[in-house]
C-alpha cells in the first residue's frame, strides 16, 4: 500500500500539476485518505500513475490497481499514447492526465466513485468528498487535499 511514509522508489512529482482547474506548486501530493495516497502522478513522458482502490465497502484497506502505468487488476486498462495517459475500470474512464512539459502535467479528467471514493473531476473544476473546489493553488504542500482518517 502506498502512503505518505511508503512512496515508490522511483516516483518523482510535478512541479506543477494542474488537477482538475486545481493547481498544485512544488511537487506535494494530490490527496490522502489518512495516510494511504490512492493516487500518485510522477514525472514521465506521459505521466506515470499509481493508483489504488478500496478495497471493499466500507473498508479502510486499499489496494494497487495500478503501479507505475501499469495496471495489476483484471478489471483496468491503461492506455499511454505520447504524451498522455487514460486509465479505465469496467471500460469507464477513471483519470485522464498529460505531461506538459518537463515537470508539468494536467489531470483533465477524474471520476473515483467505481473505485470507491467520491471524487470527480473536470477542467472545470473538482467535487471532492461532496465539496466543489476550482481554480485553486497550493504551493509547497506536503498534502493539497485531505479525506478523513
Amino acid at each position: 500500500m502506498i502512503t505518505t511514509e511508503n512512496l515508490p522508489v522511483d516516483y518523482k512529482p510535478y512541479d506543477y500539476l494542474n488537477f482538475c482547474s486545481n493547481v498544485i506548486n512544488g511537487g506535494g501530493h494530490i490527496f490522502a485518505v489518512g495516510k494511504t495516497l490512492p493516487l500518485l502522478i510522477g514525472v514521465g513522458p506521459a505521466p506515470r500513475v499509481w493508483l489504488q482502490a478500496v478495497a471493499a465497502p466500507g473498508s479502510k484497506e486499499f489496494v494497487p490497481i495500478v503501479a507505475d502505468s501499469i495496471s495489476t487488476h483484471p478489471a483496468v486498462s491503461v492506455e499511454t499514447m505520447g504524451s498522455k495517459i487514460v486509465v479505465s475500470v469496467h471500460g469507464k474512464i477513471v483519470l485522464k492526465a498529460e505531461t506538459k512539459g518537463d515537470l508539468k502535467a494536467s489531470v483533465s479528467e477524474i471520476d473515483f466513485r467505481p473505485l470507491g471514493l467520491n471524487v470527480i473531476g473536470s477542467p472545470m473544476g473538482l467535487s471532492l468528498g461532496g465539496m466543489q473546489l476550482s481554480r485553486n493553488t497550493f504551493t509547497n504542500v506536503g498534502i493539497a487535499f485531505g479525506l478523513g482518517e
